[in-house]
């Protein structure tokens, strides 16, 4: 806040003349009257509140955080790269590391080497296995078909003899009741033509001794004769359609019991034949179980075999590689021990220079940071003092004050503008 009071300071000067200037007072004729003076208005101003409270307020605050980490950032240099002259360890403790990481190697790559011809010859058993497997189950498979359509013809052929059966049994009650209701209508029919005979004799007798000139009885007889004929016909005709309709009723009902029943049997077959069929499955695929666990008994002993013969290979080609390893490690141990000297002492010395030159460029960056940062800041502070100065100018004019000053300076009965300012600047 120091950084702000020349602003502020010029902020209270230019306000001093805000209020308009005092009337002057009117020449007295008499030299010895002194002017009457006026009481100074004097309002007040929290700038900080302000500057805080004002729509930019933030990024200035950010900003001047950012130029105090920059600074302690520069004030607090990095700690150098610690320097120590290198350290050759013995003969012994060389040879020892060098041999124990060539013997990890040699295990590790012999183990995987080993692994992949292991699992390669698990993956060649297993396909032939399951190559195996497969001819198995399509056998059984086809097997199960045949035996399905062993089955189906099975039961296609008892249900065609019981259908046959049914047939007969059904023709021959169809011809018993077809006799019986031919039978009844044959005695119908003579009963009928017994009960009208003798009235249809009575008028033939009447007309053959009828007048030749009685021309209209022998019309009635005639007519009458006629009317008895068709009576007879017509009930016999009745009688006979009865018959028909019982027997086709008798044919319909026999024939859906026929249905019915051979509908039965049909479904009865074929719970029996789905019965044997799934049973047949299961036998197959208990064998189909029963081979897969004998194969896999032998893919696991040859696979066991496999995997000793293997491993003793393996002994034998890692003790050979490790006595070489151990012979190579000490022919190498004196160069390694000197590169590994001059290595550390480049190394060092590569560390110093590149921390250096770090530091160099860390420093130049940070105070070309630090600069844009303040400049920013002043380009800043002078925007918002340059918009608090027109609304604290505009409230002055209004309230009619003649100076305003800033919280720092001390105003005893000054009138405080601050809210004022900050809600005209809110509306800006």
């Amino acid at each position: 806040m120091g950084k702000a009071l020349g602003p502020v300071c010029a902020l209270s000067l230019l306000l001093l003349g805000c209020a308009p200037a005092s009337p002057r007072p009117a020449a007295s004729p008499s030299p010895s009257a002194l002017p009457v003076l006026r009481a100074v208005r004097i309002g007040t101003v929290d700038l900080d509140r302000v500057l805080q409270a004002h729509p930019r307020g933030q990024e200035l605050a950010q900003l001047r955080r950012r130029i105090l980490e920059l600074e302690a950032e520069l004030r607090t240099p990095p700690v150098p790269p610690r320097l120590s002259p290198p350290t050759i360890p013995s003969s012994t403790a060389r040879i020892q590391q060098a041999l124990e990481r060539r013997v990890r190697e040699i295990q590790e790559r012999i183990r995987t080497e080993t692994q992949r011809q292991l699992e390669a010859h698990a993956a060649q058993l297993r396909s032939a296995f399951q190559a195996e497997m497969r001819v198995l189950q399509d056998n059984a498979r086809a097997e199960l078909n045949r035996f399905a359509e062993q089955v189906k013809a099975e039961q296609q052929a008892q249900l065609t003899a019981r259908q046959r059966e049914m047939q007969a049994a059904l023709e021959a009650k169809v011809e018993e009741r077809r006799k019986e209701l031919e039978a009844a209508t044959r005695a119908y029919e003579e009963e009928t033509a017994r009960v009208y005979r003798d009235r249809l004799l009575n008028l033939r007798l009447k007309l053959e001794v009828a007048q030749p000139g009685s021309r209209e009885e022998v019309d009635r007889l005639v007519a009458e004769y006629e009317r008895l004929q068709r009576e007879r016909d017509q009930k016999v005709q009745e009688f006979q359609k009865e018959q028909r309709r019982q027997f086709e009723a008798y044919l319909e009902e026999i024939r859906q019991q026929a249905n019915a029943e051979l509908q039965a049997y049909a479904q009865a077959l074929e719970v029996q034949a789905r019965q044997r069929i799934a049973a047949r499955e299961r036998e197959l695929q208990e064998q189909l179980a029963e081979a897969a666990r004998e194969r896999e008994r032998r893919f696991r002993e040859l696979l066991q075999a496999y995997q000793e013969t293997l491993n003793q290979q393996a002994r034998e080609r890692a003790r050979r590689e490790i006595q070489q390893a151990v012979e190579e490690a000490r022919k190498a141990e004196r160069t390694a021990v000197e590169e590994a000297r001059r290595a550390l002492e480049e190394l060092g010395r590569r560390a110093q220079e590149r921390y250096l030159e770090e530091e160099r460029l860390r420093v130049e960056r940070l105070a070309r940071q630090v600069q844009e940062l303040r400049a920013q800041q002043q380009n800043l502070e002078a925007t918002l003092l340059a918009e608090v100065r027109v609304e604290v100018a505009a409230v002055a004019l209004e309230r009619k004050l003649d100076v305003v000053l800033v919280r720092h300076l001390s105003a005893p009965g000054g009138l405080d503008i601050t809210d004022e300012v900050l809600q005209r600047l809110r509306r800006r």
